[in-house]
């Protein structure tokens, strides 16, 4: 089974967004698909055609309280379940709705790129733990690719700053030093715990991530950055603060916000 590594749980975690290609084998495929075709043949009260007047289909359904049947065998026959328990390093997964997009162009011109391809929260849900397993069943170029708004704030300094004059086909290495990405290490963002205060089953081998809890409520990622008989210290600077981090950059196109 594949194995997410440290790497892709913390991009995934920074960015919301971690592309897997070719995570499901054929047979797993075939399962998705089966249960899409159930959704388009039994469709719930939010289905739609969506965007009228754009050329092509474009058809979309969501939370049918009906298709926990029909996706029983996507959630317990395909590795999904596994992989996202690997991202929130958690091993309860629990399955919430689905949500299915037939999207076709006509003879003439492609379907219109749509408001999904967006960096901002789409789900009005809360919480660390929240992931979307978006499974495409036809191959996608770069035109279906993911968007994000310039300037929007959902990536780090260096490359908003380095964007903004790019055009479509343009590429670019770009440095982006430390203190525009994730900043210098703060060395009172370490802490020191009583080993005992760490329940038995958290486990506390070093890289681990856990989360802590703020007097205020605010919920802190943390890396287990060192482990003694007596003490656990936790480390809430981000993994690569202080460091400059390298960027290959290509436009592939770009739309009004």
């Amino acid at each position: 089974m594949k194995t997410i590594t440290q790497a892709q749980r913390q991009q995934f975690k920074d960015s919301g967004v971690l592309h897997l290609p070719q995570l499901l084998d054929d047979a797993s495929l075939q399962l998705a698909r089966a249960a899409y075709e159930w959704s388009l043949s039994n469709p719930g009260r939010g289905a739609t055609n969506l965007t009228q007047g754009a050329p092509g289909t474009f058809y979309g359904d969501l939370a049918n309280p009906k298709c926990f049947p029909a996706y029983e065998a996507v959630n317990n026959k395909t590795i999904l379940p596994q992989i996202i328990s690997q991202l929130w390093d958690k091993p309860e997964v629990w399955f919430l709705y689905e949500q299915v997009f037939l999207k076709v162009g006509d003879v003439n011109e492609m379907a219109k790129r749509t408001p999904w391809h967006q960096d901002l929260p789409y789900l009005p849900i809360e919480g660390m733990d929240l992931a979307v397993a978006w499974i495409s069943l036809e191959s996608l170029d770069k035109q279906a690719s993911l968007e994000f708004v310039v300037g929007s704030g959902q990536i780090i300094k260096g490359l908003d700053v380095a964007i903004p004059g790019m055009v479509v086909g343009d590429k670019k290495d770009v440095n982006v030093p430390c203190d525009q990405a994730y900043g210098q290490k703060n060395p009172d963002a370490r802490q020191a715990v009583p080993r005992e205060q760490i329940p038995a089953e958290i486990p506390v081998e070093v890289g681990t991530q856990l989360q802590m809890q703020t007097p205020q409520g605010q919920v802190v990622p943390v890396t287990v950055a060192e482990v003694s008989e007596t003490e656990v210290t936790l480390d809430a600077n981000h993994p690569l603060a202080g460091q400059d981090l390298n960027f290959a950059i290509e436009v592939v196109g770009i739309d009004a916000a």
